[in-house]
């Protein structure tokens, strides 16, 4: 399959995960069916880069960083984004902060970036810092979104007319086919999946 998305991301199919977890397992598993495998961002520098080469040993496909630029401090957020690029990761995702924060250093560093978005307003902010993909978050997903939370129905056509041309990931809420081509009618070019890969065998979760 040929999308914005896909061809962006070098994937076969316009699925991402979500940062669900900081264990490679589970986004290796994706990686090699074709999504974008993730790996959630949240450890110290070292633990990210120890994660970063366990995934490569185990997939030489495409695979993201996922992490919320206001947890913990700048000085290790700055370590996260030294590790990534020493490490040649493909796509780095942010979230929860400005984007300008590390937009320009990680795609100088020849990463693509991504940034997770709650309304129009953040996503042009986010394109005007230079990110090379949104990841809109209405009301009904459950990452990181802020205040001005908006529902799936509103937020992606709303997003797709501010932006008609940056490629745009939905998310929330997404849980089958179905689900897929509904907010792929509604102008996103792929989907986000986050709760419905935790109740898979390769999550490792327990509840």
């Amino acid at each position: 399959m040929s999308n914005a998305v896909c061809d962006l991301f070098g994937i076969r199919y316009p699925l991402v995960m979500g940062g669900i977890t900081p264990k490679p397992e589970l986004g290796i598993v994706v990686s090699n069916a074709g999504g974008l495998g993730c790996i959630e961002g949240v450890m110290p520098p070292d633990g990210l880069r120890v994660a970063i080469r366990e995934f490569r040993s185990k997939s030489d496909k495409p695979f993201s960083i996922n992490f919320p630029l206001a947890m913990g401090s700048p000085e290790m957020t700055a370590e996260k984004a030294k590790v990534c690029i020493e490490e040649q990761v493909p796509v780095v995702i942010t979230s929860a902060g400005n984007p300008k924060i590390l937009t320009a250093q990680l795609k100088e560093g020849g990463i693509t970036v991504g940034h997770v978005v709650a309304s129009t307003y953040h996503a042009r902010k986010a394109v005007d810092a230079g990110v090379d993909c949104l990841i809109a978050e209405p009301t009904e997903s459950g990452g990181y979104r802020g205040e001005q939370e908006i529902a799936m129905m509103v937020l992606i056509p709303a997003v797709r007319r501010a932006l008609p041309d940056i490629p745009l990931v939905a998310c929330g809420t997404v849980a089958d086919r179905a689900g897929i081509v509904a907010v792929m009618a509604l102008g996103a070019d792929g989907v986000q999946l986050g709760t419905r890969l935790m109740v898979t065998k390769e999550a490792a979760a327990s509840y």
